[in-house]
């Protein structure tokens, strides 16, 4: 609310001469000095159910999630066995076919093959824009770089650019680490490893350790299963 004052001339005739009449707005509060605005009161985080709280937390520490699209924040993970490289067609084209010599030149095989590395090479050029581009694959190093000159020369030079894991490389590697730890706990192979020593202590695989050596060669490419 507000007030208007009038200060007016006394009825003397000393005082009509005083000056003009001055005119003042003065506000409810102005002696106090204190504001009309009321804060909006906020609720307390703690007077809020748990699962709301945690939200807000959740929401608090986890920001950089706003970013999850950004190329630095993005892994993309191909599997090189028949999904970049046709390495079943390979296998059933066999023996006209072989994984470790090049593609002979007949258009019935080198056709199909052009068009696929048209597509491969735009999937993989797109996918390096958009983040981290990782090739995985099952065979053992170094099936990529080889199954990619002999299969898909024209994409030999982006391939050589992205890292290739080769889980089966790791596993065997990982395998041998904890066969040799398992032998190192005993002294007798019957006890590191029960069932794999008769009771002459030869080895019932040897047979077949032997059949796999002698096909290293195949060992390189991925599994049939595959």
């Amino acid at each position: 609310l507000t007030r208007w004052a009038l200060m007016a001339a006394r009825p003397s005739g000393s005082s009509a001469a005083a000056g003009p009449v001055v005119t003042r707005r003065v506000g409810t509060n102005a002696s106090s000095g204190s504001s009309n605005v009321v804060p909006t009161p906020t609720p307390s985080t703690s007077r809020l159910k748990p699962s709301v709280r945690a939200s807000i937390d959740s929401m608090t520490s986890t920001g950089s999630q706003s970013e999850y699209f950004k190329p630095e924040q993005t892994i993309i993970l191909f599997d090189w066995d028949d999904t970049l490289c046709p390495s079943n067609w390979i296998r059933e084209n066999r023996p006209a076919l072989s994984f470790f010599k090049p593609c002979p030149n007949e258009d019935k095989y080198q056709r199909p093959l052009r068009e696929l590395q048209k597509h491969v090479e735009a999937t993989l050029r797109l996918a390096l824009k958009m983040g981290k581009v990782i090739i995985v694959t099952n065979a053992m190093e170094p099936w990529v770089e080889t199954s990619c000159r002999n299969f898909l020369p024209l994409l030999l030079p982006i391939v050589m650019q992205i890292p290739v894991i080769y889980a089966r490389s790791i596993f065997d590697l990982l395998n041998c680490e904890a066969v040799k730890k398992a032998a190192a706990r005993s002294s007798s192979p019957g006890r590191a490893m029960p069932g794999m020593y008769g009771a002459n202590g030869v080895n019932k695989l040897a047979g077949i350790q032997r059949g796999l050596a002698a096909q290293q060669a195949d060992e390189m490419a991925p599994q049939k299963w595959k």
